[in-house]
C-alpha cells in the first residue's frame, strides 16, 4: 500500500507480543497481571476482558460485526453487565441481522445484511485435493435500508484520511471507493491466479450476467460501477469467475489423477511439525517467569494463578461442541433449522445416568463452580462415562429469544408455530413431529465454565496458543 501507516503498539489482546520486552515487564515483573500470548492471534475471546482490566488499556469504540462473544466466549452471558462500563469502552458497536446477545447491549445497532445480500470469501483448508477458491455474491434483497459493513469502514477510513483509502486507494488509477472496488478486485486476482488466467466470458455468456441481475437484484446494483472496478481487459475474466461463483479445478478425469501426486495429495500441509519447538521452549510463562516445555505434554488443566479447576462436589468432566445443524450463533432464527434439534441436551452415559436415577426426557440441573443452568437428559453411549456436555447453539437471551422494547415500544418473540401439543412433547433424538421450538430453548454451554483467576475475572485460556479453554470444567448433575 502506498504511503502506508507503520503498524505500532500493542494488540489488546497482547498476542504476537513478548511480555519481557514491554514496559509492563518492566514496572511488574512475573506475574504479569494478565497472560500475554507470544506465538497466537485471532484470540477474540480477550477483547472485552482485556478491556474492562484496561490492560494494557481501555478502548474508545469497539466495534463488532459476525460475531458474539456473550455467545462464544467463556462466562458468555456472566459478561453483559461489564459492557455497560463506558469508562472502559466508551462506545460499542454492534452489526447484526438481529438485536442479538451482544448486540442488545451495544450503544448503536447498525442492521446488517443477510449472507445472500453481501460479497463474501471465506477460506478453506490447505489440505485438499483441488484448488478451490469461492466468491460469494450479492443473489437477492432482503430489506431497504441495511448495506454492507463493508462501506462504513471505507466511509470512515476515508473520513480520517487513512491511506489506502479513496482515489488511487490500491495505487495509481486503481481506485478504492466503493465496496465493488474492493471485492471485485479480489475476483481479478482469482481469475488470473496461478498463472493461467481463466478464460474470458462469452458474448452469450456476459448477457447472461447482466440479464440475471437486472432480473434478480434490480435497482440495488449498478453494472457501470462493477466495471469500473476493473480494468476492461480484466472484466470478461472476472465475469466468468462470479457467474460460476468462484474458480474450481478440474479433477483430471474418472481416476481424480489431478487431485494427486503420485500417492500424495496434491493440496497437502507443508509446513513443519516440530516435536519440539525451540522457540515455545525459549520462551517464559508470563504468570511464573519459567520457561515453558517446548514438547507437548500432559497435565492438569490450571488457571493463571497455577490452582486447579475447582471440582469440589462436581465429578463429571463438562465438554461442549458445535452443532450439527446449526453452524453459528446468528443460525438460531432459522426455523427449519430448529426443526431438526429444537434444544441442546445435556449428553450422559448410561453409568452416570444410572447412578442418579436419570433417564432420557428427564428435566436436570447442571451445577458448576461458575453457575447452574437447567436442561434436559439425553442418555446416550455416545459418551464415556465421567464426561457430559451438550452442543454450543442454544441458551440465546437475543435474536428474538425474548421480548424488547425499542423507544417504548415492546416487541414480541417470533410466534412459535407447529403442531399440537403433543407433537411439542419431543423426546431427545426423535424430533420427527418437525416441531422447531422457541429461539429461547436450551442453556448456554459457556455460562457453566470456569472464570481465570485474574484482574477481572474471564475465561481460562491455553498459556501457549491462547486458545479459550472450551473443554475443562467440572459440573455435577441431578434430577429435578
Amino acid at each position: 500500500m502506498a504511503n502506508a501507516n507503520q503498524a505500532w503498539g500493542i494488540p489488546i489482546t497482547r498476542e504476537k507480543s513478548k511480555y519481557e520486552d514491554t514496559s509492563f515487564f518492566k514496572a511488574d515483573g512475573y506475574p504479569a497481571k494478565r497472560r500475554w500470548y507470544q506465538f497466537p492471534g485471532n484470540l477474540c475471546h480477550e477483547v472485552i476482558p482485556s478491556a474492562l482490566a484496561s490492560y494494557p488499556y481501555s478502548l474508545d469504540a469497539l466495534f463488532i460485526h459476525r460475531h458474539s462473544p456473550l455467545n462464544s466466549s467463556p462466562g458468555g452471558h456472566r459478561r453483559a453487565e461489564q459492557l455497560h462500563d463506558t469508562e472502559k469502552i466508551k462506545l460499542l458497536v454492534s452489526f447484526d441481522l438481529e438485536i442479538g446477545d451482544t448486540s442488545a447491549h451495544a450503544d448503536y445497532v447498525l442492521p446488517d445484511t443477510s449472507y445472500l445480500e453481501r460479497f463474501t470469501q471465506e477460506g478453506v483448508y490447505p489440505s485438499q485435493q483441488f484448488a478451490v477458491t469461492q466468491l460469494g455474491q450479492p443473489t437477492m434483497r432482503a430489506f431497504e435500508g441495511p448495506r454492507p459493513v463493508e462501506w462504513f469502514y471505507l466511509e470512515m477510513a476515508k473520513a480520517l484520511g487513512l491511506p489506502g483509502a479513496g482515489t488511487d486507494g490500491f495505487g495509481p488509477g486503481a481506485h478504492f471507493n466503493t465496496v465493488e472496488d474492493y471485492y471485485l478486485k479480489m475476483a481479478a486476482n482469482v481469475a488470473y491466479a496461478g498463472g493461467k488466467p481463466v478464460p474470458d466470458a462469452s458474448a452469450e455468456e456476459l448477457k447472461l450476467f447482466t440479464d440475471t441481475r437486472n432480473k434478480v437484484l434490480k435497482d440495488t446494483w449498478d453494472e457501470a460501477a462493477w466495471k469500473a472496478a476493473v480494468t476492461a481487459e480484466e472484466w470478461p475474466k472476472v465475469a466468468y469467475v462470479l457467474n460460476r461463483g468462484g474458480r474450481f479445478e478440474g479433477h483430471g478425469g474418472q481416476e481424480y489423477e489431478n487431485g494427486y501426486e503420485g500417492d500424495w495429495l496434491k493440496y497437502r500441509y507443508e509446513g513443519m511439525c516440530a516435536f519440539y519447538d525451540p522457540k515455545v521452549g525459549a520462551a517464559k510463562d508470563p504468570m511464573t517467569g519459567k520457561n515453558f516445555d517446548g514438547m507437548a505434554t500432559l497435565r492438569q488443566p490450571l488457571r493463571s494463578d497455577g490452582s486447579g479447576y475447582p471440582t469440589h462436589d462436581t465429578p463429571l468432566q463438562f465438554v461442549n461442541w458445535k452443532s450439527r445443524n446449526h453452524g453459528t450463533h446468528r443460525t438460531v432464527n432459522s426455523p427449519w433449522l430448529r426443526e431438526v434439534r429444537g434444544s441442546n441436551y445435556i449428553h450422559l452415559n448410561s453409568v452416570d445416568a444410572r447412578a442418579r436415577g436419570i433417564q432420557t426426557n428427564d428435566k436436570v440441573m447442571v451445577r458448576s463452580a461458575t453457575a447452574e443452568v437447567e436442561g434436559v437428559a439425553y442418555v446416550t453411549e455416545g459418551i464415556r462415562p465421567g464426561v457430559v456436555g451438550a452442543d454450543a447453539a442454544y441458551g440465546h437471551s437475543g435474536y428474538a429469544a425474548h421480548a424488547y422494547t425499542i423507544d417504548g415500544e415492546q416487541v414480541l418473540p417470533p410466534a412459535e408455530y407447529g403442531h399440537g401439543k403433543a407433537a411439542q412433547a419431543v423426546t431427545p433424538g426423535h424430533e420427527e413431529t418437525g416441531f422447531a421450538g422457541p429461539r429461547r430453548a436450551g442453556f448456554s454451554v459457556n455460562d457453566l465454565l470456569a472464570d481465570d483467576t485474574v484482574e477481572v475475572p474471564s475465561g481460562v485460556t491455553d498459556p501457549i496458543g491462547g486458545g479459550a479453554a472450551q473443554l475443562d470444567t467440572w459440573v455435577e448433575v441431578t434430577r429435578l
